[in-house]
């Protein structure tokens, strides 16, 4: 017990000694606390009152009873660092001041490594350090500090549209079953190409597996299509062509002699007589290829006709 009593004496009286010769040495606006468990010295700096530093002043009790000093300083503070582990990021993310944004408690600068602009790989725990240097070398230390981020699979962005209406008929080909990704990869289509969809709204699905599945996800899209049937997309052929002479690229002459056409189409698809129908799709588009050639018609919107037309032939057929 009377050698315990001892080292906490000579550790205040060692304390006491630092205190005044850091005051005289640095002279900068400190508060010191002693801890004797521990034979250290806080360093408060009492402008932002945080501890800046602890400072070990051994333990003397040897010395119990002599002239104890005085002790060199030649300590500098260690500046406090704060830096907590980013949030998690996809695989394709660069390092930016999002994850590099530490700070410190007096001013200077940082260097990080990895750098900013870094793109790191896929894992968990992956060390961001960073150095942190003092404006003030002559009474601060430089500091390092280290964090941990995740990196998880970024997923793959798949364009597909909702592909154009089709006849009630027509095969599934690459004109609908078209979707793209942004890195390399694979695509599975349900329904697969080839499929002859019933008539409505039907939805195709692709699953993408990319090649790369180290750093991507498998993903999937879905969209919207159209199936009509050869009366419904007469009907909408022949809406077109009005909407040609509401314009004024069509005269009411030669409209009523392309919709007489779609009417006997409709007509004959009606009684099932899908050879009939198709003669007179052929005689339609015969026209058509007229007025185009003799100006009666612009050649864009005579193609549309004429696309629309094969489009019921071919379904038909």
């Amino acid at each position: 017990m009377i050698n315990e009593h001892k080292s906490l004496w000579i550790s205040l009286a060692s304390a006491f000694m630092i205190l005044i010769l850091v005051n005289i040495a640095c002279a900068r606006p400190f508060a010191y606390i002693v801890n004797s468990g521990s034979n250290t010295v806080s360093v408060i700096d009492t402008t932002t009152e945080n501890v800046t530093a602890t400072v070990p002043i051994g333990n003397y009790s040897s010395a119990f009873g002599k002239v104890i000093g005085p002790i060199p300083l030649t300590y500098k503070i260690t500046p406090t660092i704060t830096l907590s582990n980013p949030a998690n990021i996809t695989y394709g993310t660069a390092l930016d001041n999002y994850q590099l944004d530490a700070s410190a408690s007096v001013p200077g600068s940082f260097s990080y490594n990895p750098l900013a602009g870094t793109v790191l790989g896929v894992g968990l725990g992956q060390k961001l350090s960073t150095k942190f240097t003092p404006a003030d070398t002559a009474n601060y230390t430089t500091a390092s500090v280290s964090v941990l981020i995740n990196v998880t699979k970024a997923i793959p962005k798949i364009t597909w549209g909702n592909p154009a209406d089709i006849v009630y008929g027509t095969a599934l080909s690459i004109n609908q079953l078209d979707a793209t990704s942004s890195v390399a990869g694979s695509f599975v289509y349900t329904p697969v190409a080839g499929t002859v969809l019933s008539a409505g709204t039907q939805t195709l699905q692709t699953v993408f597996t990319p090649n790369d599945t180290m750093d991507y996800n498998t993903t999937s899209a879905n969209v919207q299509i159209n199936v009509l049937t050869p009366v419904q997309k007469i009907q909408l052929m022949t809406t077109f062509i009005q909407s040609l002479v509401t314009s004024g690229k069509l005269n009411n002459g030669q409209a009523n002699s392309l919709i007489v056409k779609f009417n006997d189409v409709t007509k004959k698809l009606n009684d099932e007589n899908r050879k009939a129908a198709t003669n007179q799709l052929n005689a339609f588009i015969n026209e058509v290829n007229a007025d185009i050639k003799t100006g009666k018609l612009f050649s864009a919107d005579g193609q549309t006709l004429i696309d629309g037309a094969n489009a019921v032939i071919n379904a038909i057929e």
